[in-house]
């Protein structure tokens, strides 16, 4: 996290003169990455229903983008490879999970 808190603290600078980022350097991929892992954890866990609300609270995020015309191709861009994540997360842990049950009596 302190890479973040370095990256914030230097993008809110009245001195920098550098222009404002749109986001994290590699923020995104984070983002995913730790979307995949809680749907791994969830499957795993037997709470699949777990993915509807990452999913809702991803939306809520997201709903201005979808609705700003101007915004428009890098929402549909994002919420596409939302969606491909979210289903990678879900067959990979999905197969997983067929695997350990089929693996322990």
């Amino acid at each position: 996290m302190n890479r973040f808190a370095t990256e914030l603290k230097s993008a809110h600078d009245p001195s920098a003169s550098a222009p404002q980022a749109r986001g994290f350097a590699d923020g995104g991929k984070l983002i995913g990455q730790l979307e995949r892992f809680l749907i791994f954890l969830l499957v795993l866990a037997a709470h699949p229903e777990g993915v509807g609300f990452l999913i809702a609270a991803k939306s809520v995020f997201r709903f201005g983008e979808l609705s700003d015309r101007r915004n428009r191709l890098e929402a549909e861009y994002i919420t596409i490879g939302t969606l491909m994540s979210f289903s990678w997360g879900m067959a990979v842990a999905l197969i997983t999970k067929l695997l350990l049950d089929n693996m322990i009596p």
